[in-house]
């Protein structure tokens, strides 16, 4: 393992995840996206949970924030959100499992943005939930 491990986390899966998975597949997810003639779009879609996918998957890409971030890791954000949209718009066991996926997560204890109180990514515009003002 690498000297620098340490700077990656406690776990020692982290540093393995991020160079031997993360960072390889980020250019080839990125680079398939970019070579696709179209993106996902309310008019080349036909499940309307694709379309509200399409509305979430914008407002979460327009709420990055790109200056801390960097360009790469919003192209990844782009290809992974388009990804989950054509499964979801395209193969039914797909949407099946994102549904029962989602349905589950409502009855569970999830505490969202259970963070302490004024911390948020420094890769986010904004320090709302969905749209909404504090």
């Amino acid at each position: 393992m690498d000297n620098n491990a340490h700077k990656m986390g406690s776990a020692p899966w982290i540093w393995y995840f991020t160079n031997k998975l993360l960072n390889p597949m980020k250019v080839l997810l990125i680079k398939a996206f970019e070579d696709m003639p179209k993106e996902p779009t309310k008019e080349n879609t036909t499940h309307p949970n694709a379309h509200a996918l399409i509305d979430i998957r914008d407002w979460f890409l327009e709420n990055l924030e790109l200056s801390h971030l960097g360009q790469p890791y919003y192209k990844l954000y782009r290809a992974l959100w388009n990804l989950l949209i054509i499964k979801y718009n395209c193969d039914s066991d797909y949407a099946f499992f994102l549904d029962v996926i989602l349905e589950k997560w409502q009855t569970t204890l999830w505490k969202p943005r259970n963070r302490k109180p004024g911390v948020q990514s420094r890769y986010w515009k904004d320090d709302t939930s969905c749209g909404e003002t504090k």
